[in-house]
């Protein structure tokens, strides 16, 4: 069985947009049968979370990352270091109003959160 894990800062049972989207892109991808979806959300313990991520890669037989982006920078380039050295599989990232934002706000940070701001779009592009 092939495994989608949806690694995300949203709390998937809160009632947001992106919530909603996560919801039913794991409800379609379980309703196939031979896919299962599991959500990850980082709480702001970074050795823990990917410690957590780097065990369940390593039990799943096929498995392939959904990235859903947030607002916060600093999570999408702890995630882009580990993917970068850690793993080799398929990785998905919803490019969404978020990033809309980032990009058409990014000239009213400061210096450092603009580079960081770009460098994460870049990144994921």
């Amino acid at each position: 069985m092939r495994t989608v894990f949806f690694i995300s800062e949203l709390d998937i049972n809160g009632n947001s947009a992106g919530s909603a989207r996560i919801c039913n892109i794991m409800k379609a991808l379980s309703a196939k049968g031979d896919v299962s979806a599991e959500h990850l959300q980082y709480c702001g313990h970074p050795r823990a979370f990917f410690s957590d991520l780097s065990n369940k890669i390593a039990l799943a037989r096929e498995s392939a990352i959904y990235f859903y982006p947030s607002s916060n920078p600093s999570f999408e380039i702890m995630f882009l270091i580990w993917a970068k050295r850690h793993y080799s599989g398929h990785i998905f990232c919803d490019i969404n109003e978020v990033r809309k934002y980032e990009n058409s706000y990014s000239g009213r940070f400061n210096p450092i959160k603009r580079l960081t701001v770009r460098t994460v779009c870049t990144f994921r592009e």
